[in-house]
């Protein structure tokens, strides 16, 4: 019982830390995530050959891939084996 109030203090915490413009999370890495662009539209690389140049999570990867598929920079591919 004692864990449920503190949880719901420290969502309520949160929420007026969000409000106020307080609780923003990590930056992006804007330079990494420009090199990630540059790879998927100039050398067509895979994903997980991406993460592992760039030294960075696959999730970051699709990310990055999916921004640029809703700017009209990269078109959809399907995936092939």
């Amino acid at each position: 019982e004692d864990w449920e109030t503190r949880r719901e203090r420290q969502a309520q915490g949160i929420a007026k830390a969000k409000a106020a413009g307080m609780y923003q999370g990590r930056p992006r890495d804007e330079k990494k995530r420009q090199k990630i662009a540059e790879l998927l539209t100039e050398a067509g690389w895979s994903t997980r050959k991406i993460s592992d140049t760039v030294k960075c999570s696959t999730s970051t990867v699709q990310s990055v891939r999916a921004e640029l598929r809703k700017a009209g920079k990269l078109q959809p591919t399907t995936a092939t084996n």
